[in-house]
Parts: structure tokens; C-alpha cells; sequence
């Protein structure tokens, strides 16, 4: 069985902290479960693969699932969940996540698929980020004008727009600024690095 969580963000949300009320919409959480044992030992636990706390509760659920075993919800079952301030970089870091996401993705395709968001949008626009400002500085190295320009005026329009996503409401000071930058400069890379080292890792055609 499953219940509910509660999430309390800190008083000044980061980016970072507001994507966190995505926990409320979750389907099955780790941090509020309970089952017997005999149930969780008949599918092996919890995977050790994930050795980070990402997704190693959606690969259970998944199990539960394949295994015939029905999930039932205990709205009377609170769990509150406080979010603690995290550093501007925390963005940066949680890209790696993206990585057990291809290991997600291998162990259960179907399920992943149904269950799992896609966010396709973003991750286009990540990979044509990486592929424009590559093309950009490519075609500068050959002397070739149009191919540079290209490219890098495509990164800059949709590096721009990440920034203006990643700004703060409030307070929006200078460090805000320079911070959300930066975010949205490195965030593409480190993205698409993390989703190809996860597919080149766990050798599943995760892009």
C-alpha cells in the first residue's frame, strides 16, 4: 500500500525546490510504503543499481506490478516531506539522475513509457542546443561564415530562453542572475551527457 505526501518547501523556493512538488503527484513513493516482507523479498527487493535516491521506487512499483501484486492507496497514511534548501547549483548536480533513468528504462521499457514523463520538448531542445553551438563553433574553425552563424545564433535564441526560465521570481538580484547563467549554459550539456553515459553504461538505446 501506498499513501500520501505532504511536501513543505522552504520559505524562498529554488528552482530546483519547486520541481520538488512533483512528489505530490508521484504514484508510489519509497518514503510512504508498506507491505509484508514475504511481498518485498517475492520480487527481490530493492534494486541496488540505483545507488542514489532516484527512481529506485518506481523500479519497485514496477515490479509489484509485473508481479501481479495490486497497489492500493491508504489516504489515511501522511507522510509530511520537508524539502531542505538546496545550493544554486543543485540543478547541475541532479542531472545525473538522468542516468538511472536509462537504467529505468532497460529494466522496465513498457512501464517507463506509460509511467515515466517524457519531457521531449526539453530534451529537444537540450540536444539541438548541444548540436547547434557545436555546429557554430565548427564551422568558425573552417572558416565556413553561414554554418557558424547558424549555429550559434540558434544556441544563443534557446540558451536565452532557458535563462529566462531558470531567473527566480523573487528577490532578483545580480548572484540570482549570474547563477540562473550559468544554470542554463551548462544545464544542456551535463543533460545530454548524463542521458548518453546512462544509454552507453546500461547499454539501452536511451536518448
Amino acid at each position: 500500500m501506498s499513501g500520501q505526501l505532504r511536501v513543505h518547501l522552504p520559505n524562498q523556493p529554488t528552482p530546483l525546490d519547486r520541481t520538488a512538488t512533483i512528489l505530490k503527484r508521484a504514484e508510489f513513493m519509497s518514503a510512504n510504503c508498506f507491505c509484508r516482507k514475504s511481498t518485498l523479498e517475492r520480487v527481490g527487493g530493492f534494486e541496488e543499481a540505483f545507488d542514489t535516491a532516484w527512481r529506485e521506487d518506481s523500479d519497485l512499483q514496477f515490479k509489484f506490478i509485473q508481479a501481479g501484486i495490486p497497489i492500493a492507496k491508504c489516504t489515511e497514511a501522511v507522510v509530511v516531506y520537508h524539502i531542505r534548501p538546496c545550493p544554486w547549483y543543485g540543478l547541475l548536480r541532479d542531472e545525473r539522475n538522468n542516468s538511472y533513468d536509462a537504467l529505468l528504462y532497460k529494466r522496465h521499457p513498457n512501464l517507463f513509457r506509460e509511467r515515466i514523463p517524457s519531457y521531449r520538448r526539453q530534451v529537444l531542445q537540450y540536444y539541438v542546443s548541444v548540436i547547434s553551438i557545436g555546429l557554430g563553433l565548427a564551422g568558425l574553425a573552417m572558416g565556413h561564415g553561414a554554418m557558424a552563424l547558424i549555429g550559434l545564433s540558434i544556441w544563443a535564441i534557446l540558451s536565452a530562453d532557458l535563462i529566462i526560465r531558470h531567473l527566480p521570481q523573487d528577490p532578483l538580484t545580480g548572484t540570482a542572475i549570474k547563477h540562473a547563467v550559468i544554470t542554463a549554459l551548462a544545464k544542456p550539456f551535463l543533460s545530454v551527457y548524463w542521458r548518453l553515459y546512462g544509454a552507453f553504461k546500461y547499454r539501452v538505446l536511451y536518448l
